[in-house]
């Protein structure tokens, strides 16, 4: 299965946490003890490797339990605004999806097979390392927290 449930999270705390700082489409959380993020966690410009990026960036006490909790790496918060969607492509690992932020016009393609994934507080773990994109079909912008899991 591409898509699991591995667990619960509160979405209204990590919401109100998350009115602290400024984002838009796509924002580190994490970053490489000692070194600062470049900000934008694109993995062409990374210089180390996923696991080293660990460190919090911001002080939002609920956000870092949940990202020690769940043991993320190179955390970053994604907008998707309505009417775009990423490249069909491939990752070197799976990922953490926490979506805070969706509606049934947002949705995950991977192999050709469409998912929903509702901000109902669910914690998804998603095969990222088969050919996936993710879509925003509809009119509100779709956040998520997304987290490299190289232990899943």
């Amino acid at each position: 299965m591409p898509i699991s449930s591995i667990g619960i999270v509160d979405n209204m705390s990590l919401l109100t946490e998350l009115k602290s700082i400024d984002w838009n489409k796509q924002t580190m959380l994490q970053t490489v003890k000692g070194k600062n993020a470049d900000g934008t966690g694109r993995i062409a410009n990374l210089k180390f490797k996923e696991e080293e990026y660990n460190q919090p960036l911001h002080d939002l006490p609920y956000l870092n339990h949940v990202m020690n909790h769940y043991n993320l790496k190179r955390t970053r918060l994604l907008n998707l605004r309505p009417g775009d969607c990423y490249s069909y492509h491939v990752d070197p690992t799976k990922r953490i999806h926490i979506p805070l932020v969706s509606d049934e016009y947002c949705m995950a393609v991977i192999e050709d097979k469409v998912y929903r994934l509702p901000a109902d507080g669910t914690v998804y773990l998603v095969n990222t390392t088969q050919r996936h994109t993710f879509l925003n079909g509809g009119d509100y912008d779709r956040l998520h927290i997304v987290g490299v899991a190289p232990h899943l």
